[in-house]
């Protein structure tokens, strides 16, 4: 059950933010959407939602950070408007 729309507990008990802003920074890392959901938006809604909320936060930028051999999330990421850096 969540409490807040960005965290996920799990069964420990333990808060999962997929949105963690850190100064004027906000990191996107492990996200993930099971394979029956892929390719329905859910991934973009969560990143629209998750970059707003940064923004919104105070961050000035937003990094997501991706493995290097994989090319469809470097392909979707780059849709949204994130750069290889």
């Amino acid at each position: 059950m969540s409490s807040v729309p960005q965290e996920r507990v799990n069964g420990k008990g333990e808060r999962q933010v997929f949105c963690n802003i850190e100064s004027r920074y906000g990191y996107i890392a492990n996200l993930c959407v099971a394979r029956s959901s892929r390719r329905q938006g859910v991934v973009r809604n969560m990143l629209d939602f998750t970059i707003r909320s940064a923004k919104k936060n105070g961050a000035e930028k937003v990094f997501v950070h991706v493995h290097t051999n994989n090319g469809p999330a470097h392909k979707l990421y780059q849709k949204v408007g994130f750069e290889v850096i």
